[in-house]
């Protein structure tokens, strides 16, 4: 990712944040592929893992919601095995660029990732 593309994924990062709140929704993010609030899961193997998405929702140490903000370089298939790994057991929303719904819905389609729901920027 170049410099204004980070900026602009943390700032939509922030941005979902910041609507969540106002939900009333606990949330821990990681921007810019830090590694500060990770996930336990297993992988497909049964291997112990963390996971770091960029936002997630909680309550009471449980995991309610993940969301995962891409741009208009990283909605493709090289993303497929983290969104179907986030989408495991919690709803999986992905945020978008408006140009690259389309794309993102067909490869979640395809690759049958079920997403909750799509939010566009």
């Amino acid at each position: 990712m170049t410099n204004g593309t980070i900026k602009k994924h943390d700032d939509v990062i922030e941005f979902v944040r910041a609507m969540l709140i106002k939900e009333g929704c606990n949330v821990k993010i990681n921007k810019s592929n830090q590694k500060n609030n990770g996930i336990n899961d297993t992988d497909s193997k049964g291997n112990k893992i963390k996971i770091y998405p960029d936002l997630y929702t909680f309550e009471e140490k449980i995991v309610k919601r993940i969301y995962e903000v891409e741009t208009e370089d990283s909605v493709e298939e090289s993303q497929v095995p983290q969104w179907k790994q986030y989408a495991k057991g919690v709803d999986f929303y992905l945020v978008v660029p408006k140009s690259m719904l389309e794309k993102a819905q067909e490869l979640s389609e395809e690759k049958n990732i079920e997403v909750k729901d799509f939010l566009t920027y």
